[in-house]
């Protein structure tokens, strides 16, 4: 089984557009090119047991752990009511 590539190491951080931390922002993944939601995992053994949600959620400092598979990858950063981050 292959091993997933952490995006970016090791903690991914969802800003707004002024900088400041997505404080339970919402990290959208879809295969690129696709409205297809894209499987992502809180390990790098790409386990069942470690899938995330989609969305991630970003935790309190807006950070959350995400591992990739070998694909091509599209994403959006939001939070509820507000409008879509740039990624």
């Amino acid at each position: 089984m292959p091993l997933g590539t952490i995006m970016p190491a090791p903690w991914f951080t969802g800003l707004s557009n002024a900088g400041v931390p997505l404080t339970g922002g919402l990290l959208y993944v879809y295969l690129a090119g696709t409205l297809v939601l894209a499987d992502t995992w809180s390990d790098s053994d790409l386990d069942p047991a470690h899938l995330n949600s989609n969305p991630v959620v970003l935790d309190s400092a807006g950070r959350a752990i995400v591992f990739l598979d070998e694909l091509t990858y599209d994403f959006v950063l939001r939070t509820v009511g507000l409008p879509f981050v740039t990624v």
